[in-house]
């Protein structure tokens, strides 16, 4: 009696547990027979017991099947190149089939790994019927999506902290340029007649305490959550909180217009108040103005002058879309003209002649730069100067700078923009200020008018930063956030 040569025999014998309780409902549906206890010698590779499988079989069966395990096993079987990969390149070294007594096809296969040529045959098989449909399968290899890990760990385990200005951040291409300069630096030495320029030396700048300090007060206002803060101990100003408004509160959507106007009235009440360290706070972080995001964060919510004769142009009862982002959102994003761009270069300049002209005609002129203000008594506006100025003669005013696209033509008549913009400003900055001063720039040359305060105007601009930051802005769904200062 000759040898019985089993597909893959004791197979069985090495499951336990849930695995083995699957197996035996495997054997079910082959009939009650063992497909890894197969006899070869039973199997033949006949074309005519061949199944009928194509790609939407196989696919049925990942997919649709509900399997104990993942379905990403063959994920990588996803097109007709498939059989000539396995098949023809000799990825699957044979197959043998068997009819099952319930009248399916049984079909063995040893298949080698697609990434691992070295191993050992994969000893498979497939339950399938006579018209293609795939019943079961099973595969004694794991594929890699199903394994854990299992690489070396790596030598380095925690990567230490490193100062900012210790940290290389040269890529090799720079590094590569920065060799060849070093040696082309070299040769130069040794030839006078070279015309290789010396590289410029890069050395660290030491930071003074008073910057560090002001760059954390910025931080602070910007990120007061930073993470620089749990490292760098004492380093975290004393905050101290300014309230704003923020947008879209979803909880808000479905409330009436009147109810949101019944509303508005006690977020206005709670959120815009300021005390005086605050407000010192606020103008010491902001003296650079647009250069700096803190100066952004501290006028969300609030009229400034840039915005108050928007302010005052809107309807009250259909306020602009317009009107109410560039109050609640200064952070998004402008598009800037030629001649804004132009403008911001030649302010400098504009500067710099006013400057000159004022010391010339006014004892001990001086101007200082300033930052955003925002007045105890009227906490819902913001002023943005260009400068706040002093002398002898004329006390202390303001200075405004405009550098416009068309030289100004009347130099007694100031824009009603502008005009409301300077008001704005002297009533934010309250009767300490008795002027300010009005100066156009342009290259066909500057004019210089001086405005003083105007009581009407401002009662009639306070009325509407009122009427607008209590009843226009939150029912238009904002809600109370507050910033770390």
């Amino acid at each position: 009696m000759s040898k019985r040569k089993l597909f893959n025999g004791n197979y069985i014998k090495c499951l336990t547990g849930l695995d083995l309780v699957r197996y035996r409902d495997f054997m079910k549906l082959c009939g009650g027979i063992d497909p890894c206890e197969t006899n070869l010698k039973d199997c033949v590779f006949d074309e005519k017991l061949m199944p009928q499988v194509n790609l939407i079989h196989i696919m049925d069966h990942l997919v649709n099947t509900t399997r104990s395990s993942t379905m990403d096993k063959m994920r990588n079987y996803n097109s007709s190149d498939a059989y000539r990969f396995l098949v023809v390149d000799g990825w699957v070294k044979s197959i043998l089939l068997k009819k099952t007594p319930n009248n399916h096809i049984l079909c063995l296969g040893r298949v080698k790994h697609s990434f691992q040529v070295d191993a050992p045959d994969n000893m498979q098989w497939a339950l399938v019927k006579k018209n293609g449909e795939i019943l079961s399968g099973l595969c004694t290899y794991t594929s890699c999506t199903s394994k854990a890990c299992s690489w070396l760990p790596p030598h380095l385990k925690d990567v230490p902290y490193s100062r900012i200005k210790d940290v290389d951040y040269e890529t090799p291409a720079t590094k590569r340029k920065k060799l060849m300069r070093e040696l082309e630096e070299e040769e130069a030495e040794d030839d006078p007649t070279s015309t290789v320029l010396p590289a410029r030396s890069r050395h660290s700048v030491e930071c003074s305490a008073e910057s560090l300090a002001m760059f954390f007060e910025k931080l602070n206002v910007i990120h007061p959550s930073a993470s620089v803060f749990r490292y760098c101990e004492g380093r975290a100003p004393q905050r101290v909180d300014i309230p704003s408004l923020n947008l879209l509160n979803k909880n808000n959507c479905d409330l009436s217009l009147s109810e949101l106007r019944n509303k508005s009235a006690d977020i206005f009440r709670s959120v815009y108040k300021i005390t005086v360290p605050q407000q010192i706070k606020v103008e010491e972080i902001t003296r650079g103005q647009s250069s700096s995001k803190a100066w952004f964060v501290v006028r969300k919510g609030r009229v400034g002058g840039s915005t108050v004769h928007t302010v005052m142009t809107t309807d009250i009862n259909n306020p602009s879309i317009t009107s109410v982002h560039a109050v609640c959102d200064p952070l998004r994003p402008q598009k800037k003209t030629h001649w804004m761009v132009q403008g911001s270069l030649n302010e400098p300049k504009a500067r710099k002649e006013y400057v000159e002209f004022m010391k010339n005609r006014h004892f001990n002129f001086s101007i200082q730069e300033c930052g955003a203000k925002i007045p105890v008594e009227y906490p819902f506006s913001i002023a943005s100067t260009d400068g706040e100025i002093q002398c002898d003669c004329c006390g202390k005013g303001i200075l405004e700078i405009k550098c416009p696209k068309d030289p100004n033509d009347d130099e007694d008549k100031v824009p009603s923009a502008h005009y409301d913009q300077i008001q704005h400003y002297l009533l934010c900055l309250g009767p300490d200020y008795k002027y300010a001063d009005y100066m156009v720039w342009h290259e066909h040359g500057p004019t210089r008018k001086r405005v003083f305060p105007d009581h009407v105007r401002q009662q009639e601009i306070l009325e509407e930063n009122v009427n607008f930051t209590a009843d226009k802005l939150p029912p238009q769904n904002f809600w109370e956030d507050t910033f770390f200062i």
